[in-house]
């Protein structure tokens, strides 16, 4: 009788026993290092920081320009954002291939400075990012580039670099990728605007300049009131150019 109540208290002890090796840890909170870094998610991503929500351009939307980006601030899953996140945009042409990458960025918003092909339909997403560790990618937004060039009421946009110009030609003119080359000193586009002006601003962006080149008076940029063959441009009384001054 004796030995098997000393068998049933052996086993109750080892019943006992394992029933507390089965219990489970306590939780824990997570901790400010959590914020930062943790082990690869089923995306890839391992900053606990929530996606960017997407702000523009979305939807197929029709540009007249280079595309501005924008997304939201991302927040921490967890405790305060850390400082120091930066922002990656991707951008992603029709067949999709990378065609733009930001890089780290500071801000929530970017500016591609590669050439896009015009007329075509991009995608593009972005994340967050602190030191090695990343945040999940964003939904996927979508735009269509800008039609390459254009006049419209009092407003003139030409890159000049898709081959083609909505201006008018004078003289020898080459387009090269980066925009209209003019091959004589009378070589010239002209651009007429159905809308008289009175504020506003005009630009452009001139390569092949040097200083003390030979030469007078090359006229680089200017405008005028009516079209080049119904007033003369030296004479016309609204004339504005810029200038370069040469040795001569």
């Amino acid at each position: 009788m004796s030995s098997r109540l000393t068998l049933s208290g052996g086993a109750l002890a080892l019943a006992l026993t394992m029933a507390c090796s089965r219990q489970s840890s306590p939780p824990v909170s997570p901790s400010g290092g959590d914020v930062v870094a943790a082990d690869a998610a089923a995306d890839g991503s391992t900053l606990k920081v929530t996606a960017p929500a997407l702000v523009s351009p979305l939807n197929d939307a029709q540009q007249s320009e280079s595309p501005t980006l924008t997304v939201g601030a991302v927040t921490a899953k967890y405790g305060q954002l850390p400082s120091g996140v930066t922002y990656r945009f991707q951008v992603f042409g029709p067949a999709g291939a990378m065609v733009a990458d930001s890089g780290p960025a500071a801000s929530v918003t970017y500016r591609p400075t590669v050439a896009l092909a015009f007329r075509t339909r991009h995608t593009w997403r972005a994340r967050a990012e602190l030191g090695t560790n990343v945040g999940p990618w964003s939904a996927t937004g979508s735009f269509i580039t800008s039609e390459g060039g254009y006049i419209r009421g009092n407003e003139v946009f030409d890159p000049l670099s898709n081959g083609v110009t909505v201006g008018r030609t004078a003289g020898p003119v080459a387009f090269t990728p980066e925009g209209a080359r003019l091959d004589s000193v009378s070589s010239y586009i002209y651009y007429q605007i159905p809308i008289t002006i009175t504020t506003g601003e005009f630009a452009m962006e001139v390569k092949g300049l040097r200083a003390n080149a030979p030469g007078d008076k090359s006229k680089v940029f200017g405008m005028m009131e009516g079209p080049p063959e119904a007033s003369d441009y030296i004479t016309n009384p609204f004339r504005v150019d810029i200038q370069y001054r040469g040795t001569g």
